[in-house]
């Protein structure tokens, strides 16, 4: 279908045309004002989204400051409260030493001296509960003070490793002047509680200067005596043996009869 016939089948087809073009005219080739008018208004979009991003972050950025304060605030709350509480006649006392217990060493020699820092650590809980005025506290603090070193005297002795028992009697030695002198300077009943923790260190000293055979390690004086094994390997000749003791060949000791 030619053009003519278009424009007699649909009339205003020409006019439409001219204004479509108009139209494609003004928005693909627009003068100047309208170009400047577009810049602005892209570079002010551009502005907003940039200015509407660094808002956000900010926002975000404040939020997880002001959410980074109460955490920490609600942290060194609650560690100090834990804390609090772990302290000698505190509710978690018993639970800090268990932990304290639990993660020592397997190593022997590592662990004994694990030991001897467990009872340094209760001198000075004994000390900090006498500085506060606390006599629970001082109390709770020589129970464990005692316990600790019990078990600290248990495991320097395992083994032949004298070092271990010298340290610990160096630390006892030091223990014994901070515990008397707390002892003077505190009322009855702690200063009670302290005078039961002195005798506990000098029985801990005498226990370690004592024979080690006699805590019930190498044997030697006062041990019983050991079978003595027979030259001939027939049987063994104890030292409880008499003259009339049974030889080898059946005879008695007074020589064989007959020979």
């Amino acid at each position: 279908m030619d053009e003519v016939a278009v424009q007699e089948e649909h009339p205003g087809t020409d006019e439409l045309g001219r204004l479509l073009g108009a139209f494609a005219s003004a928005r693909l080739t627009p003068d100047r004002a309208s170009v400047k008018r577009l810049r602005a208004n892209v570079v002010e979009d551009a502005r907003m989204r940039v200015l509407e991003a660094r808002l956000s972050r900010g926002r975000g950025r404040r939020a997880r400051l002001a959410a980074l304060a109460v955490a920490a605030g609600l942290t060194i709350a609650g560690t100090a409260s834990v804390t609090a509480a772990s302290t000698a006649g505190g509710p978690l006392y018993p639970v800090r030493i268990w932990i304290e217990t639990v993660a020592l060493s397997g190593d022997e020699n590592t662990r004994a001296l694990e030991r001897l820092h467990q009872v340094d650590a209760r001198v000075l809980d004994v000390e900090r509960a006498a500085s506060a005025g606390d006599e629970n506290a001082v109390a709770a603090a020589i129970d464990a003070y005692r316990d600790a070193l019990g078990a600290a005297v248990d495991e320097a002795e395992v083994g032949s490793d004298t070092d271990r028992l010298d340290a610990l009697k160096a630390a006892l030695g030091l223990h014994l002047v901070v515990l008397e002198r707390l002892s003077q300077r505190l009322p009855e009943p702690a200063m009670q509680a302290v005078n039961h923790a002195i005798d506990a260190s000098n029985k801990a000293v005498e226990r370690i200067d004592r024979p080690k055979h006699v805590n019930g390690g190498d044997s030697g004086a006062g041990a019983a005596p050991q079978p003595t094994p027979d030259p001939t390997g027939s049987r063994e000749v104890h030292a409880t043996d008499g003259p009339t003791a049974t030889s080898p060949g059946g005879s008695n000791g007074e020589g064989d009869q007959g020979h």
